[in-house]
Protein backbone atom coordinates (compact mmCIF):
# COMPACT_ATOMS: atom_id res chain seq x y z
CA UNK A 1 0.00 0.00 0.00
CA UNK A 2 1.47 3.24 -0.28
CA UNK A 3 1.38 6.29 1.41
CA UNK A 4 -1.52 9.11 0.95
CA UNK A 5 1.04 11.51 -0.67
CA UNK A 6 2.06 9.16 -2.97
CA UNK A 7 -1.63 8.25 -3.88
CA UNK A 8 -2.27 11.69 -4.16
CA UNK A 9 0.68 11.94 -6.67
CA UNK A 10 -0.50 9.75 -8.60
CA UNK A 11 -4.49 10.76 -8.81
CA UNK A 12 -3.32 14.00 -9.40
CA UNK A 13 -1.26 12.89 -12.22
CA UNK A 14 -3.99 10.82 -13.81
CA UNK A 15 -6.49 13.83 -13.62
CA UNK A 16 -4.70 16.00 -15.16
CA UNK A 17 -3.03 13.42 -18.19
CA UNK A 18 -6.87 12.85 -18.93
CA UNK A 19 -7.25 17.00 -18.92
CA UNK A 20 -4.49 17.07 -21.13
CA UNK A 21 -6.24 14.36 -23.75
CA UNK A 22 -9.95 15.73 -23.02
CA UNK A 23 -8.60 19.28 -24.26
CA UNK A 24 -6.64 17.88 -27.47
CA UNK A 25 -10.41 15.79 -28.02
CA UNK A 26 -12.39 19.12 -27.65
CA UNK A 27 -10.13 21.06 -30.00
CA UNK A 28 -10.43 18.35 -32.81
CA UNK A 29 -14.21 18.59 -32.76
CA UNK A 30 -14.37 21.74 -32.57
CA UNK A 31 -12.24 21.87 -35.55
CA UNK A 32 -14.32 19.39 -37.67
CA UNK A 33 -17.23 21.67 -36.68
CA UNK A 34 -15.70 24.97 -38.19
CA UNK A 35 -14.54 22.73 -41.14
CA UNK A 36 -18.02 21.69 -41.58
CA UNK A 37 -19.27 25.01 -41.35
CA UNK A 38 -16.85 26.46 -43.99
CA UNK A 39 -17.81 23.45 -46.45
CA UNK A 40 -21.38 24.56 -46.28
CA UNK A 41 -20.24 28.38 -46.54
CA UNK A 42 -18.21 27.29 -49.42
CA UNK A 43 -21.07 25.34 -51.23
CA UNK A 44 -23.58 28.30 -51.06
CA UNK A 45 -20.59 30.54 -52.18
CA UNK A 46 -20.75 27.94 -55.73
CA UNK A 47 -24.47 28.26 -55.73
CA UNK A 48 -24.45 31.83 -55.26
CA UNK A 49 -21.94 31.72 -58.49
CA UNK A 50 -23.84 29.74 -60.36
CA UNK A 51 -27.07 32.29 -59.82
CA UNK A 52 -24.95 35.39 -60.45
CA UNK A 53 -23.60 33.50 -63.58
CA UNK A 54 -26.53 32.73 -65.05
CA UNK A 55 -28.00 36.11 -64.27
CA UNK A 56 -24.92 37.77 -66.17
CA UNK A 57 -25.80 35.86 -69.28
CA UNK A 58 -29.32 36.76 -69.37
CA UNK A 59 -28.48 40.33 -68.62
CA UNK A 60 -26.33 40.03 -71.65
CA UNK A 61 -29.59 38.24 -73.99
CA UNK A 62 -31.81 41.47 -73.17
CA UNK A 63 -28.51 43.24 -73.83
CA UNK A 64 -28.71 41.66 -77.45
CA UNK A 65 -32.27 41.62 -77.45
CA UNK A 66 -32.37 45.35 -77.43
CA UNK A 67 -29.98 45.84 -80.08
CA UNK A 68 -31.31 43.80 -82.31
CA UNK A 69 -34.72 45.40 -81.83
CA UNK A 70 -33.31 48.84 -82.28
CA UNK A 71 -31.16 48.00 -85.34
CA UNK A 72 -34.19 46.02 -87.10
CA UNK A 73 -35.95 49.19 -86.09
CA UNK A 74 -33.71 51.03 -88.16
CA UNK A 75 -34.28 49.10 -90.62
CA UNK A 76 -30.19 47.98 -90.82
CA UNK A 77 -29.47 44.14 -91.75
CA UNK A 78 -28.77 42.15 -88.58
CA UNK A 79 -26.78 39.43 -90.65
CA UNK A 80 -24.27 40.78 -91.44
CA UNK A 81 -21.90 43.90 -91.14
CA UNK A 82 -20.76 45.60 -87.98
CA UNK A 83 -24.66 44.88 -86.87
CA UNK A 84 -23.56 41.08 -86.78
CA UNK A 85 -20.22 42.29 -85.28
CA UNK A 86 -21.67 44.41 -82.51
CA UNK A 87 -23.85 41.43 -81.61
CA UNK A 88 -21.07 38.88 -81.51
CA UNK A 89 -19.05 41.17 -79.43
CA UNK A 90 -21.67 41.63 -77.21
CA UNK A 91 -22.40 38.03 -76.63
CA UNK A 92 -18.33 37.34 -76.42
CA UNK A 93 -17.99 40.40 -73.65
CA UNK A 94 -21.12 38.54 -71.91
CA UNK A 95 -19.45 35.20 -72.18
CA UNK A 96 -16.24 36.73 -70.56
CA UNK A 97 -18.01 38.46 -68.11
CA UNK A 98 -20.02 35.10 -66.63
CA UNK A 99 -16.59 33.79 -67.11
CA UNK A 100 -14.98 36.27 -64.30
CA UNK A 101 -18.17 35.34 -62.07
CA UNK A 102 -17.29 31.53 -62.23
CA UNK A 103 -14.06 32.06 -61.82
CA UNK A 104 -14.66 34.77 -58.73
CA UNK A 105 -17.01 32.51 -57.17
CA UNK A 106 -14.93 29.15 -57.59
CA UNK A 107 -12.04 30.97 -56.35
CA UNK A 108 -13.49 32.24 -53.08
CA UNK A 109 -14.99 28.23 -52.72
CA UNK A 110 -11.73 26.92 -53.52
CA UNK A 111 -10.20 29.19 -50.57
CA UNK A 112 -12.83 28.14 -48.03
CA UNK A 113 -12.88 24.42 -48.77
CA UNK A 114 -8.80 24.78 -48.26
CA UNK A 115 -9.66 26.61 -44.95
CA UNK A 116 -11.74 24.03 -43.87
CA UNK A 117 -8.85 21.26 -44.51
CA UNK A 118 -6.17 23.14 -42.76
CA UNK A 119 -8.81 23.67 -39.39
CA UNK A 120 -9.37 19.86 -39.46
CA UNK A 121 -5.28 19.26 -40.04
CA UNK A 122 -5.16 21.93 -37.16
CA UNK A 123 -7.64 19.58 -34.66
CA UNK A 124 -5.95 16.82 -35.58
CA UNK A 125 -2.50 18.01 -34.19
CA UNK A 126 -4.49 19.52 -31.22
CA UNK A 127 -5.62 16.18 -30.80
CA UNK A 128 -2.26 14.32 -30.98
CA UNK A 129 -0.49 17.67 -28.64
CA UNK A 130 -3.05 16.60 -26.27
CA UNK A 131 -2.32 12.72 -26.53
CA UNK A 132 1.48 13.45 -26.20
CA UNK A 133 0.86 16.09 -23.18
CA UNK A 134 -0.89 13.46 -21.64
CA UNK A 135 1.79 10.51 -22.12
CA UNK A 136 4.46 13.31 -20.76
CA UNK A 137 2.41 13.87 -17.57
CA UNK A 138 1.96 10.00 -16.96
CA UNK A 139 5.56 9.83 -17.51
CA UNK A 140 6.47 12.42 -14.96
CA UNK A 141 4.20 11.46 -12.40
CA UNK A 142 5.38 8.27 -12.31
CA UNK A 143 8.51 9.32 -12.07
CA UNK A 144 8.19 11.62 -8.85
CA UNK A 145 6.48 8.56 -7.47
CA UNK A 146 8.98 6.18 -8.05
CA UNK A 147 11.46 8.63 -6.73
CA UNK A 148 9.38 8.76 -3.78
CA UNK A 149 9.26 5.26 -3.58
CA UNK A 150 12.84 5.11 -4.09
CA UNK A 151 14.42 7.80 -1.64
CA UNK A 152 16.22 6.05 1.16
CA UNK A 153 13.62 8.01 3.85
CA UNK A 154 10.68 6.66 1.81
CA UNK A 155 8.31 4.47 4.00
CA UNK A 156 8.65 1.48 1.62
CA UNK A 157 12.12 1.35 2.54
CA UNK A 158 11.61 1.47 6.27
CA UNK A 159 13.20 -2.35 7.30
CA UNK A 160 11.02 -2.34 10.93
CA UNK A 161 7.97 -3.64 9.16
CA UNK A 162 9.95 -6.44 8.48
CA UNK A 163 11.75 -6.81 12.13
CA UNK A 164 8.36 -6.38 13.76
CA UNK A 165 6.83 -8.85 11.66
CA UNK A 166 5.90 -12.42 13.63
CA UNK A 167 6.21 -15.56 11.90
CA UNK A 168 3.23 -17.88 11.26
CA UNK A 169 4.24 -21.11 11.90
Amino acid sequence: MCDPISGAMVASTLMAAKSAQDQGQYRRSQSEYNARVAENEAEEVRNVGVQEENKQRRATAQMISTQRAALGASGVELGSGSALQLQQDAETQGEIDAGRIKSNYADKATSLNTGAMLTRSDGAMAEAAGRNQAMGTLLSGGAKVAGRWYDKNSAANDPAPIRDAVAIS
